[in-house]
């Protein structure tokens, strides 16, 4: 299930896949179905004293599923069993759900919906299906029959875990993590080697290069811009041109944007432009953007909020989609 997370973003599914199921599929018992059954198993007594838990349930796989969105990572966290926490770390938790904010932003609760229809008990297991939308969209089936996911007892309380043996192994590499691989070293690859402007620095398929900076540009971002927008008090826009090349072969295209790029500085605090304390507004000028194929090349702007008191400002930049920092790229500014 959570190697199809990406792929459930992008069709507008996620919320299914992080709830183990829809009420689309049928079963002997309606609304009862869940990923590997096609009967209604006898209750064990076991599964009877589950039961009597059921308003817990219920209540949890909401806050779980409306909380992956929402509450926060660390808090969602909290729902996993020991099990599924074994083989999925926090961080890579964390960066497997940064795919979807990249994707759908920042939610507040009244945007996503969330309805149980149905829970089963076997062996110990709670299969819960569900239906619910985001931003009014409804979400699809995300079930994986050969993975299924349910939710157990576990000291006291219901928690949430899965038979996939890699939960937060995403196709690609998404989100997850290499512990065998080689740090990467040299120029760029490292906030203390940051690369000066005008110098070009490699990672996977893409090459960037940052070309100039204008380190205070309120007045150019809104003097072209027909929506103007201005930094909150105490905090600057910081513009960045940049230019992106892409380097692998085959026909795969490599996606372009704002959100492949952060900055840091002195404080060294991380600022994301999709986070609103740190967006240059909606009408950047000459945003990057594009999809190119390999050789392919693309010059745009990079807009950050960031506040006047951070100095030492440092442009990070990583491949589409990732979230391990040896793949990252820093530049600085100044």
């Amino acid at each position: 299930m959570w190697r199809l997370v990406f792929v459930a973003v992008v069709s507008g599914s996620l919320l299914a896949a992080a709830c183990g199921g829809s009420s689309d599929k049928k079963s002997p018992t309606a609304g009862m179905s869940s990923p590997g059954s096609t009967a209604t198993a006898k209750p064990s007594t076991g599964d009877k004293d589950l039961r009597s838990h059921e308003a817990d349930l219920r209540e949890a796989a909401v806050a779980f599923q409306k909380g992956i969105f929402v509450d926060g990572t660390v808090k969602t966290y909290g729902y996993f069993a020991d099990d599924f926490k074994e083989k999925c770390s926090l961080d890579d938790f964390i960066g497997l759900m940064a795919i979807a904010k990249i994707f759908l932003g920042d939610l507040e609760d009244s945007d996503v919906e969330v309805t149980i229809t149905g829970i089963r008990y076997e062996d110990g297991k709670a299969f819960v299906t569900s239906t619910g939308t985001i931003n009014g969209d409804p979400v699809d089936d995300g079930e994986d029959p050969e993975f299924p996911d349910y939710w157990i007892r576990e000291d006291g309380e219901w928690k949430f875990t899965t038979d996939d043996p890699e939960p937060c192994e995403t196709d690609g590499g998404l989100g997850s993590s290499s512990d065998d691989k080689t740090p990467a070293t040299g120029p760029g690859t490292s906030r203390a080697e940051a690369v000066a402007i005008g110098k070009t620095v490699a990672t996977n398929d893409t090459e960037f290069t940052v070309l100039s900076v204008n380190l205070d540009a309120a007045a150019v971002v809104a003097g072209s811009s027909s929506f103007p927008s201005t930094p909150v008090a105490g905090n600057r826009y910081v513009l960045a041109r940049v230019r992106v090349k892409a380097i692998g072969s085959g026909e795969e295209t490599v996606d372009i944007g704002t959100s492949n790029f952060s900055m840091t500085g002195s404080g060294n605090k991380v600022y994301e432009p999709y986070d609103e304390n740190a967006s240059c507004g909606f009408d950047v000028p000459d945003e990057l953007s594009a999809k190119l194929f390999p050789g392919g090349v693309a010059e745009g702007n990079v807009c950050i909020q960031i506040p006047r008191s951070e100095r030492d400002l440092i442009l990070i930049a990583a491949p589409q989609f990732s979230f391990d920092g040896d793949e990252s790229r820093y530049f600085a500014l100044e």
